[in-house]
């Protein structure tokens, strides 16, 4: 019976405490185990009545917090510490710097140690920062607000020094022991008066504090603050005062650490643009950015400043910019030479007559190459724009339609010459088409005369026409026709009328050089075309005798000579 009672009491207590895996209750929560971070930090504006005392919280996980605050206990003379006095500032304690102004129940006495460390209270655990301690000692620093500079600076600070002497030293924030700061009391013991400015040590932070500590002491146990002070970063002026827009602008600041281009504290002003510090920066990066001057300046927590001469862009007259035709049909190509143009325009717009046209720039060549479609003739303006510049060409850009008259014949053997009367410009191409509009020629025009040649391409043609390029591969072509007639070519003559391997053989007849391929027999020909009517050739190694025919093709035909050939 026992042994039952004891079963069932087994199964009981098991029941009540849950044996076995336990799933959460609805309520519980997984703790971030990594633990709060807290530092007790100094104190300042002591009197008999009350002190400040600092503290910084650096990192908080998920646990409740139920209270945070001060530990307060005296020190005696004998060492001996009193109970530990509480003063809470709550529970809603957030990561960064807290203050508590104490007030106590009784004074504050002379030369009497006060020690305090900064604690928080977690459902989880309790967190204690390390502890320090503060004194009333007949000195009191005023209320100082945050002082901002740019280099050294002389420092006042009022207050009630009596008890300052060599017992006591002033330090700032990140240096070393030996760097003390040396201060000079007023006598009347009322005023400091001390040097600081940026230096190796100072000069990285965004903020230096300035402390009391006891000489032969830790810091950490005993420091009364004094002041902070922050050495702001500000633009340095520039080398030059005059750049192109798209002109790398090197920028530099004092104070400002090694991972200057991720400081926040400093900003570039271009007129009203606002950017990020930057070592450099380029005008033509910016699209808000328009004219030619610009004022250059800085602002940080303390000043904006922008300095008094302004960043002026190079003038856009000293620009070379030269075209050597300024005639041009509607539609046409034409071009305007510039070595330095990419220095004034990495972007721009054309207008002709108040136009728009196309147009882009060559590095290569420095010609900007433009095509005038939709202009009307007459005299017309040429303007390039940007953001930055207005360019107007000193000379009027005359647009003028093609019209040609004549040609010197109506018609001719291939690679005899026509010669095309009309307002053709000097040193412009012109294409010749042929009555369905197929390319077939071409030639450059020089004193209101345009030369070209009849080709092999001629062949059918029965009526041409002249035009000019476009753009790639886009012509425009005059509606104006005049009748022509392709004579071909014709073979003349050959001579000598035998020989063997070696001998010089010539072929003659008017265009007999646009052969594309010349046989003796079955045997390969290599052609020395002399002139458009006269081929040489130097018979080659052929087995052999006898009689053969001289065979050749033109335009994927073959002919042959009406007379025979005779090796020997």
């Amino acid at each position: 019976m026992k042994h039952l009672y004891a079963l069932i009491i087994s199964m009981i207590i098991c029941a009540l405490s849950a044996c076995g895996d336990k799933e959460p209750l609805p309520n519980e929560e997984a703790i971030n185990q990594e633990p709060i971070v807290i530092e007790t930090g100094s104190f300042s504006g002591i009197t008999a009545n009350q002190v400040t005392l600092l503290a910084t919280v650096k990192s908080l996980n998920k646990e409740t917090i139920l209270d945070a605050g001060f530990m307060v206990t005296t020190v005696e003379a004998n060492g001996k510490k009193s109970a530990e006095k509480n003063y809470s500032i709550g529970k809603n304690v957030q990561i960064g710097e807290t203050s508590l102004q104490l007030k106590p129940t009784e004074k504050f006495e002379q030369r009497i140690n006060y020690n305090y460390y900064f604690y928080i209270k977690t459902n989880n655990a309790f967190y204690k920062g390390p502890e320090r301690s503060f004194t009333l000692n007949n000195i009191a620093f005023d209320s100082q607000p945050k002082k901002y500079a740019y280099g050294k600076e002389t420092i006042t600070v009022t207050g009630n020094f009596e008890g300052l002497d060599s017992d006591y030293r002033l330090k700032a924030s990140g240096a070393f022991e030996l760097f003390d700061i040396p201060y000079v009391k007023s006598e009347d013991k009322k005023s400091l008066h001390f040097e600081i400015g940026p230096s190796l040590n100072l000069n990285r932070g965004t903020e230096i504090e300035i402390s009391l500590v006891r000489k032969g002491e830790n810091p950490n146990v005993y420091q009364q603050k004094v002041l902070a002070i922050e050495f702001l970063p500000k633009l340095d002026p520039l080398a030059k005062k005059r750049y192109y827009p798209s002109d790398i602008i090197l920028m530099s600041s004092t104070n400002l650490g090694r991972l200057h281009e991720n400081d926040s504290r400093i900003k570039i002003l271009i007129n009203d643009l606002v950017l990020p510090f930057s070592s450099f920066i380029i005008l033509s990066d910016h699209k808000t950015l328009k004219g030619t001057s610009f004022r250059i300046g800085y602002c940080n927590a303390k000043d904006t400043v922008y300095f008094q001469e302004p960043l002026e862009l190079v003038p856009v007259a000293e620009m070379d910019a030269n075209m050597a035709q300024t005639t041009l049909h509607p539609s046409g190509e034409f071009s305007l030479e510039s070595r330095n143009m990419a220095w004034f325009f990495p972007d721009m717009e054309i207008t002709l007559g108040g136009k728009p046209i196309t147009g882009g720039y060559d590095y290569r060549t420095y010609l900007l190459s433009m095509a005038a479609s939709q202009v009307t003739t007459g005299e017309q303006e040429l303007v390039i724009k940007s953001r930055f510049y207005t360019y107007k060409y000193p000379q009027k850009i005359k647009v003028q339609e093609l019209a040609w008259t004549t040609l010197d014949r109506s018609g001719g053997f291939w690679g005899e010459t026509v010669t095309a009367q009309g307002n053709f410009i000097s040193g412009k191409p012109y294409i010749v088409f042929d009555q369905d509009g197929k390319s077939i020629g071409d030639g450059i025009a020089q004193n209101n005369e345009l030369k070209f040649q009849i080709t092999n391409w001629f062949d059918q043609v029965k009526a041409i026409k002249l035009g000019y390029p476009k753009s790639y591969n886009e012509y425009v072509i005059i509606d104006k026709t005049l009748n022509f007639t392709s004579k071909g070519f014709t073979f003349d003559n050959f001579y000598p009328k035998r020989g063997m391997s070696g001998d010089i053989l010539t072929i003659e007849g008017k265009g007999i050089a646009y052969a594309s391929k010349f046989m003796l027999g079955d045997q390969d020909l290599r052609p020395v075309i002399i002139n458009n009517n006269k081929v040489t050739f130097s018979i080659p190694r052929i087995n052999g005798t006898g009689k053969v025919r001289i065979n050749y093709y033109m335009n994927e035909k073959l002919y042959q000579s009406d007379d025979y050939f005779e090796l020997y």
